[in-house]
């Protein structure tokens, strides 16, 4: 997995972010095995459900239920965390956009690797 780069001025601390260009998303997504989707539903509140993506002709598909479904036909901008695997990893973000419901089908539009800042 990628490294952050060096920030500016700051001897050895890492950065917190590295984009993902998504041509390259599916290496990326070779080091994780699950992720939160994230939609918005009614009145603003998020609604998360955990699922096993699969990428298919530059698109992620995954079963999802009801809600999930309802919430990104209203709202198809949608979010995908993904864990580390490793407390000292990366996690992955995905932005992406609601395409179908059968099958539950997003385009990707943006993904970086993130991990927490150091403490000070």
């Amino acid at each position: 997995m990628r490294e952050p780069p060096a920030q500016e001025g700051s001897g050895s601390v890492r950065g917190v972010s590295v984009a993902v260009p998504i041509p390259e998303l599916a290496d990326a997504l070779a080091e994780f095995t699950w992720c939160y989707v994230v939609t918005v539903g009614a009145e603003s509140r998020a609604h998360l459900v955990a699922v096993t993506p699969r990428l298919e002709c530059d698109a992620l598909v995954a079963e999802v239920g009801r809600s999930t479904i309802a919430n990104a036909t209203e709202h198809p901008e949608v979010v995908l965390v993904f864990p580390p695997l490793d407390h000292a990893a990366m996690s992955l973000i995905v932005d992406a956009t609601f395409v179908s419901a059968d099958p539950f089908t997003l385009r990707p539009t943006k993904a970086t690797l993130h991990r927490p800042a150091p403490r000070p």
